[in-house]
């Protein structure tokens, strides 16, 4: 079985990355964020474990594939504490040294890795919300939000190309607009390039999950997504709803001058080139 993959195996509509693969030495994730889609259709992600032969397997699968861009990793964090005991994306790293690579992770862990990184690589760091309270109750075993941007500014500093996801933006919980800017300043202060956000999808047990730790907007909440839209297997909160609320994000990063995208939102108010970074790789 491949571990390099095409990205997108829905093939969705809504996706307007450029074609690229996708890389995840690990299946499931230790950081347990109740808004993760994945849980919905990997088997025990909340218990997570290194891919066996990741390594032999990866080393196979690259004599078969073109030259490109790798997302690591799109549906486990690939700095989760595993990683500290098995390296395998270190490995993978050293292995796609003649690829193009975009790193997706909530983890500081990532800066072990600095020595290896160059013009081809672009760090994204996905930071909801700056108010530790909250980040605990979606993201709770995820580093806090201080630490991601610690290493956020550490890695701009080094001279890397870094970017920054507002992923998910999730009503009546992270999107009121002086907390949104509070975040935008801070992402500025580090430098990154491209600041990528979408609303909250909803699939499996996520509605669930958010009524359990905010019990207050529960009904609300729902009402939202069971009036709102269905693409695939996912609720969506209204077009219009969801226009107001990345158009808020849109307008703060235009007052920072951050170029802006969307994410799988079928809204036409992108600023940047892509919503993945790979423009800066070109």
């Amino acid at each position: 079985m491949k571990v390099l993959t095409e990205f997108d195996p829905w093939k969705s509509r809504l996706c307007t990355c450029k074609i690229k693969y996708s890389l995840n030495p690990y299946v499931g994730c230790y950081h347990r964020c109740i808004y993760c889609y994945a849980r919905s259709y990997i088997k025990n992600h909340e218990k997570p474990r290194a891919k066996e032969n990741f390594v032999d397997r990866l080393k196979r699968d690259l004599k078969y594939v073109n030259k490109g861009i790798v997302i690591i990793s799109s549906s486990t964090d690939p700095y989760q504490p595993l990683e500290l005991k098995y390296r395998y994306t270190r490995k993978a790293l050293k292995l796609l040294k003649d690829f193009k690579i975009i790193i997706l992770t909530k983890s500081n862990n990532v800066l072990r890795d600095k020595d290896l990184f160059d013009d081809n690589i672009v760090i994204s760091f996905t930071i909801t919300t700056l108010d530790e309270n909250i980040s605990k109750k979606i993201e709770p075993y995820a580093p806090s939000p201080d630490k991601r941007l610690d290493a956020l500014k550490s890695l701009s500093d080094m001279g890397f190309k870094t970017t920054a996801r507002i992923d998910p933006i999730i009503p009546y919980v992270n999107d009121s607009e002086k907390s949104l800017e509070e975040l935008i300043k801070e992402l500025k202060s580090c430098d990154v390039k491209l600041i990528t956000s979408s609303t909250l999808k909803v699939r499996g047990d996520i509605l669930k999950k958010m009524c359990e730790k905010f019990p207050e907007i529960c009904n609300r909440l729902k009402k939202l997504y069971l009036n709102g839209e269905r693409y695939q297997n996912y609720l969506y909160l209204s077009k219009s709803i969801r226009l107001k609320l990345l158009r808020t994000v849109l307008n703060i990063c235009k007052k920072y001058n951050i170029p802006f995208a969307t994410c799988r939102e079928n809204l036409n108010i992108n600023t940047s080139m892509s919503c993945d970074g790979s423009h800066l790789l070109i």
